[in-house]
């Protein structure tokens, strides 16, 4: 997953795509990921985007507070991955 200033993507590695959902939606947007996505159980890798314009850091701080708190409120761990 990947922390962004317009809400979370998940990435699907295998197909090359991005899933960008609103964070509102990353509940259900976990639960319909099919089971082969949780192969450490209920663990995600989480990125932030790199900011581009001043002020993205800002929103994407404040998400990354969102989405931390979300995944921990469902029981899901985080594993924190730097930024590329």
């Amino acid at each position: 997953m990947v922390v962004r200033k317009d809400g979370v993507s998940l990435l699907d590695v295998a197909h090359n795509e991005q899933q960008l959902l609103k964070l509102e939606e990353l509940p259900q947007g976990l639960a319909r990921l099919a089971p082969s996505a949780w192969p450490y159980g209920r663990v995600v890798a989480l990125a932030e985007d790199k900011p581009i314009v001043p002020g993205d850091d800002v929103l994407i701080r404040r998400n990354r507070g969102i989405v931390a708190g979300t995944l921990e409120s469902l029981h899901i761990l985080i594993d924190w991955v730097p930024s590329s």
